[in-house]
């Protein structure tokens, strides 16, 4: 797997949030960049995960990653399961809350500042 810096995937969101109108697809999106971070981060390892749940606490657990930021991220993940499953309609304020949470993560992940660009918008 390749390994990307944090500016990178902050460049995604930044597409994602400009180039993607509907806030269902954003989450789609979203979701998958959150696993392949994941993904990297525990590379290597030699832990078989059996969920995204699973992966993300324990990456979020050896970066060491704050139990309120670990909170917020998974809550972005549990939005953006039931807006995958069509159970969850999101507003413009929770997709905020959870893009505020991703920034953070890879922030906090990758050791980079939130660009301006993306602070703007939080």
């Amino acid at each position: 797997m390749n390994s990307i810096s944090g500016i990178e995937y902050f460049e995604e969101l930044l597409k994602y949030h400009y180039d993607i109108k509907d806030i269902n697809s954003r989450y789609f999106k979203m979701r998958s960049l959150l696993e392949n971070i994941c993904k990297e981060q525990s590379e290597g390892v030699g832990i078989e995960f059996t969920s995204l749940f699973t992966r993300l606490n324990y990456v979020c657990k050896i970066k060491e990653l704050s139990k309120g930021k670990t909170y917020q991220i998974n809550t972005f993940r549990i939005h953006a399961n039931k807006i995958i499953h069509s159970e969850l309609k999101p507003t413009e304020e929770i997709y905020l809350q959870d893009l505020r949470a991703f920034c953070h993560v890879i922030s906090h992940f990758y050791e980079v500042r939130i660009p301006d660009r993306l602070k703007s918008i939080l």
